[in-house]
């Protein structure tokens, strides 16, 4: 044995390691240490450690945290290098195997907070699956920063966040005034960026749900009636409404005209199939159902999603056409969305749905399409014609149009990559681009301020 002085007693071991006296006694016990004794009387019969004890104690504490017990931390301490490395890589696959059950575990704890646990429930008996609807669901980040927010901050903060909503409605309340897009379209964005700074930038589902939030009797839209009038709430609640349609419009405005472009020379089933994907995600991610866009949902949701899609282009077909919307949003600034246009759209994206989209494209779809492309064709046409200063009337002039038609497909093309070039996606961001004119705006008018004032100084 080592002489005395070159030995450490429980107590520097401790000071050492962190370890606990109770723990160098339980793994000398168990034969994971080899504590030495005095041998002097019973009194002083000491424990004492060696240097390579402490290293040892070191491992043990290493090897504890990744959570091994005594018996297979004893063993891999005993085993060769070789075999060391097999059982740690043993367990690092059961860690990670554990890690994905509690990560799992948390998104569905995460999407119940949200959703709350009926809605939950609900949702996953639809898909089949609370992990499908938690991995899905988890992809609105806005949603996760809004129930993040709400959970950590006070009521006093609430409040101040019920002041700065205040704010912006009295921008809401001079708009009144006006009735004109361009300047709802500045209120929305002041709005979305007040928002956007606790929750991230609302998404399109948001949007119908704030347009609901605003036509709701509480106490904070009766607080904005009685600070700027009656039927300012309700006048926020339609902004909202119409930032919603204004997207969908101009979402399915994209899709389509893309669709008849992909038809123009044949039959041409990608450019359908793709189509139909984005109408199916629009409808999702505009009624408020982002989750069910993933494709593992989608293949277990069919009546739901069909019931989705139905009502969005049923809200989309009522309001679009409505003369008090029509007062604020022009159609003519989507050329592609008519009546027939809607129907076709459903169609289309019920097929896709029912996974019948072949055999509907053959049966009738391509005929459907063809006849709706020559119809906006005309309806381009026109556009044109007007534009050059001719009378409509010309279409039906087939030998003056055989001899202009080579200067409306040149033109027709033109007009399509200013207008059309970007492929159509499932998002809102004509109220955010607004937002950031009107930030430009403001900072040019402040700077210009500043300037007026140096001068008078």
């Amino acid at each position: 044995m080592k002489s005395e002085p070159d030995m450490l007693e429980v107590r520097q071991v401790c000071e050492l390691t962190g370890a606990t006296a109770r723990q160098l006694r339980t793994w000398d016990e168990r034969g994971l240490l080899q504590a030495q004794r005095t041998g002097e009387q019973v009194a002083n019969n000491r424990k004492l450690f060696t240097a390579d004890d402490v290293e040892r104690v070191q491992d043990i504490l290493l090897l504890r945290k990744l959570g091994l017990g005594l018996d297979d931390i004893r063993a891999i301490l005993e085993a060769p290098d070789e075999e060391r490395r097999e059982h740690l890589a043993r367990h690092a696959e059961e860690l990670r195997l554990d890690y994905a059950r509690i990560q799992s575990l948390i998104s569905i704890s995460n999407t119940a907070q949200i959703l709350g646990i009926e809605c939950a429930r609900e949702s996953a008996l639809t898909l089949g699956s609370y992990e499908i609807l938690a991995r899905s669901y988890g992809k609105d980040e806005n949603l996760h920063q809004f129930s993040r927010w709400l959970a950590s901050h006070t009521e006093r903060d609430i409040t101040l966040f019920a002041n700065d909503i205040l704010e912006v409605a009295s921008l809401f309340a001079e708009a009144r005034q006006h009735s004109e897009w361009e300047q709802l379209e500045i209120c929305i964005a002041r709005f979305c960026d007040m928002w956007s700074k606790r929750f991230g930038w609302p998404s399109v589902g948001q949007m119908l749900a704030l347009h609901l939030a605003f036509e709701d009797d509480s106490d904070h839209v009766r607080l904005i009636d009685e600070t700027y009038g009656e039927g300012t709430s309700a006048f926020m609640a339609q902004a909202f409404l119409l930032a919603w349609i204004s997207s969908a419009l101009g979402v399915l405005d994209d899709i389509l005209v893309h669709l008849y472009r992909g038809q123009h020379d044949e039959d041409n089933y990608a450019a359908l199939q793709n189509a139909a994907e984005v109408f199916t995600a629009t409808a999702c991610e505009f009624m408020g159902y982002p989750h069910l866009t993933d494709a593992a949902a989608s293949s277990r949701a069919t009546e739901r999603l069909s019931d989705i899609a139905e009502s969005f282009f049923a809200v989309i077909v009522d309001f679009a056409l409505d003369e008090e919307v029509n007062s604020f949003l022009s159609l003519e600034d989507f050329p592609a969305v008519d009546g027939p246009a809607m129907e076709l759209a459903q169609a289309i994206a019920e097929a896709h749905i029912r996974g019948e989209l072949e055999k509907w494209a053959q049966d009738e779809g391509f005929r459907t399409i063809r006849h709706r492309m020559q119809e906006w064709l005309d309806g381009a046409m026109t556009f044109w014609l007007l534009g050059r200063g001719e009378n409509p009337r010309r279409l039906k002039d087939a030998a003056w149009l055989e001899d202009h038609y080579g200067e409306f497909e040149v033109w027709l093309e033109d007009w399509l990559d200013e207008r059309y070039d970007d492929p159509p996606e499932a998002h809102w961001a004509t109220e955010e681009e607004s937002c950031v004119r009107e930030k430009a705006n403001r900072e040019f008018l402040e700077r210009q301020e500043e300037a007026d004032d140096v001068k008078i100084r």
